[in-house]
């Protein structure tokens, strides 16, 4: 996962979303349609990682461990 290395907690996620809106809003070429749901998409990717990170570290912490489906 290329994120493991990283702890993704909320607030580096509330961080990355800051840089990532700024960075929309930056470029003039891109409509308003289309910077909202890029914001969509990348607040749900933001969380979407943080809700994996604290579901291993409760793994890691409670001794469980569970079998990843191929």
């Amino acid at each position: 996962m290329r994120h493991k290395p990283f702890p993704v907690t909320r607030e580096a996620a509330e961080r990355w979303l800051q840089h990532m809106e700024k960075a929309l809003d930056s470029v003039s070429k891109i409509d308003s349609d289309s910077k909202t749901r890029m914001f969509n998409f990348f607040r749900h990717t933001a969380f979407f990682l943080v809700a994996g990170n604290e579901m291993t570290s409760q793994q890691q912490t409670s001794g469980h461990t569970v079998q990843s489906r191929k």
